[in-house]
């Protein structure tokens, strides 16, 4: 506090010089200390285990033992690294969101893996979810800089266990009628992988598919759509709107979802439908903001 030597009645108010130079000390203590100070991001490993306590399963990402095997093939990859795993949680965490609650529990997974250089069989994959085990796997890296491309991974991958637990079988008769008169899958989404063509971004030329990697198979056709309407509900709704064999496989598979969980209603899809909206830019905002009170005023 300062005092005047020409008064003893009190402190005396400082110049405008004085009180400048106050408020730049000032503000070079506080910036030096916000610098110094640490910073406590969350713990992704509580993270995890908060994950595993809400969903009944366990996530794994160091101590797996790497490769595996299976009754089908082999699973190859490394254990995640911590820094991988926490830029993968805010998405992973996002999706797993969507998911009803008990699904892991109802459907049996047991499982979830997150690791690096994953492939089955030699083969890079983004996931592989494991059916003789229950064990999900999934990579953390591949595919991340694509966008939207590992939120789709997370349910396209997962519905095949949904798929599988539905009758123990991929092959599905009633889905294969709704296609093009003529039409015939491929032979499976391994052989439609690694190549130099884009399989798997959104296509509206496609009658009847969202993907050309939906025509590769029965249960790629199914997982992709699933895969849309939990991350892009918009641009499914779009193709429905002008494709019949869309609107019927849609329904269908709805009504496999809603058999396998009562949770998968109308008012789920509902707030997938919400959760899946694109962000609206802020400059579009304020123009319909402007918009309307142009209309208000007329």
């Amino acid at each position: 506090m300062f005092f005047s030597k020409n008064s003893r009645r009190g402190p005396s108010v400082p110049s405008a010089r004085t009180a400048q130079r106050l408020s730049l000390y000032a503000l070079a203590v506080v910036l030096a200390t916000i610098v110094s100070s640490p910073v406590y991001a969350s713990d992704p490993k509580e993270e995890l285990a908060e994950l595993e306590k809400r969903f009944g399963m366990v996530v794994q990402h160091e101590d797996f033992k790497f490769p595996f095997d299976t009754p089908n093939g082999k699973v190859q990859g490394k254990n995640a690294a911590l820094k991988d795993v926490e830029r993968y949680l805010p998405l992973f965490k996002k999706e797993l969101a969507k998911f009803p609650k008990d699904i892991f529990r109802k459907l049996g997974v047991k499982r979830v893996v997150l690791c690096t250089g994953l492939a089955w069989e030699k083969q890079p994959r983004a996931a592989v979810p494991e059916l003789c085990t229950m064990t999900f796997f999934l990579d953390v890296r591949l595919g991340r800089e694509t966008k939207n491309y590992q939120e789709r991974v997370v349910h396209h991958d997962f519905f095949h266990f949904i798929d599988w637990m539905d009758d123990s079988s991929y092959d599905d008769s009633a889905w294969k009628r709704l296609n093009p008169k003529g039409f015939k899958y491929g032979t499976g989404g391994a052989d439609m992988q690694g190549g130099a063509e884009d399989v798997f971004s959104a296509r509206d030329d496609l009658p009847g598919f969202l993907t050309k990697y939906s025509t590769s198979g029965v249960e790629e056709d199914k997982a992709e759509i699933y895969s849309f309407l939990m991350t892009n509900h918009r641009f499914v709704a779009g193709r429905m709107e002008a494709d019949k064999i869309i609107v019927e496989k849609v329904r269908l598979l709805k009504k496999l979802l809603q058999s396998c969980h009562r949770a998968y209603d109308a008012a789920f899809w509902k707030s997938i439908e919400k959760a899946t909206l694109p962000e609206q830019p802020e400059d579009q905002e304020q123009e319909e903001d402007e918009e309307e009170d142009e209309t208000d005023a007329g």
